[in-house]
């Protein structure tokens, strides 16, 4: 039911890849690899929320892999195995609820929200950070070898989105306490994590600025710290699509568009009829395939690379909504020289 058009034919491509990349791992659920991978997972469902949005409008496969993820017994260990994807699983929530409107839905699930958050602060540590018996911690892979990004303050700017996402789904269910307990707990966290600075990683600078802890001069200063690319590069288009959302965000358009074009650009001047998990262009011959170490490994449709269906639309022409559901909405591009001449449905 989306579209993009701006009669520019490899834009337009980019942008076609994005959707049918989505396409190809949309089955019962969002699965990030119809291939090699096959599950879905709840981080990587927060780009592939934005992704549909602007492509198939369908909420059903979204209300489906939420519902799954969430089905296990929060006393029994984090979402996925996964301690940041307990957090972004509440996201993926607010996600849902900001794109398609689902009070229904909402309804249903709000009780197993309320207790993974209630499971989720048992891990606060005396600073009021989520650091406590978390196990894996995962942010992003770093090179086709698979090491595992670890970075606190990532982390905890994820549950300050976390935080603010559940209280934006207690406002919609009328529970103003819970609402104002979550808004309260998440401004405590911002002010510590702000107090802490953020660390050597792009990603904490990043994710501060995709959840609004920064503002104004201070995101504008995290994002010309982004784009000097004086920090470890993003490992995966997973995460990319969040370094572009930042850098448009934060005012740095041209270091957006630089870094979609070495990822998304690159991957389709290649030859690309699908967005792979993970791209790198100082791979040779056989390492281009390489992934967690291991030769061919790498999944060449995956879900969580979709991020072009989102950002050309939703980032570069600003279009979003502005009340559940597309109630309202607007279009206030954050890069209109991108395409002009763009028509968006």
């Amino acid at each position: 039911v989306g579209g993009f058009a701006c009669g520019e034919g490899r834009k337009e491509r980019m942008w076609r890849l994005g959707a049918e990349t989505l396409r190809l791992c949309t089955r019962t659920f969002l699965v990030d690899g119809i291939k090699r991978d096959r599950l879905p997972w709840a981080g990587d469902l927060a780009v592939e929320i934005m992704a549909e949005a602007y492509t198939f409008g369908d909420p059903e496969p979204i209300k489906r892999t939420l519902a799954v993820l969430g089905s296990g017994d929060v006393t029994k260990g984090h979402v996925n195995g996964i301690a940041g994807y307990s957090l972004w699983w509440v996201i993926g929530h607010d996600l849902l609820q900001r794109y398609f409107d689902e009070p229904d839905f909402l309804r249903l699930h709000y009780p197993r929200i309320c207790a993974r958050m209630e499971e989720i602060a048992t891990h606060e540590d005396e600073r009021g950070f989520f650091a406590k018996d978390l196990g894996w911690d995962f942010i992003d892979w770093q090179g086709r070898k698979g090491g595992s990004l670890k970075s606190e303050v990532t982390l905890q700017t994820i549950y300050f989105g976390a935080f603010k996402a559940a209280a934006r789904l207690a406002e919609r269910t009328g529970d103003a306490s819970r609402a104002a307990k979550w808004n309260a707990k998440a401004e405590k966290l911002g002010e510590r994590i702000l107090a802490a600075g953020p660390d050597a990683t792009r990603h904490a600078r990043m994710m501060a600025i995709v959840f609004d802890l920064v503002e104004g001069e201070t995101a504008a200063r995290y994002a010309k710290e982004i784009a000097a690319d004086d920090l470890p590069p993003t490992g995966t288009p997973y995460m990319a699509t969040f370094e572009v959302m930042a850098l448009a965000k934060g005012g740095e358009t041209a270091a957006a568009l630089r870094k979609f074009e070495s990822v998304w650009g690159a991957m389709l001047d290649f030859g690309a009829d699908a967005y792979w998990e993970g791209w790198n262009a100082a791979d040779k011959d056989e390492e281009i395939y390489e992934f967690y170490g291991r030769p061919f490994a790498k999944s060449l449709c995956h879900a969580w690379s979709s991020g072009p269906a989102f950002l050309i639309p939703g980032m570069f022409l600003g279009v979003r909504p502005t009340a559940d559901g597309w109630r309202t909405w607007e279009a206030s591009p954050a890069i209109p020289e991108f395409a002009p001449n763009a028509k968006v449905k």
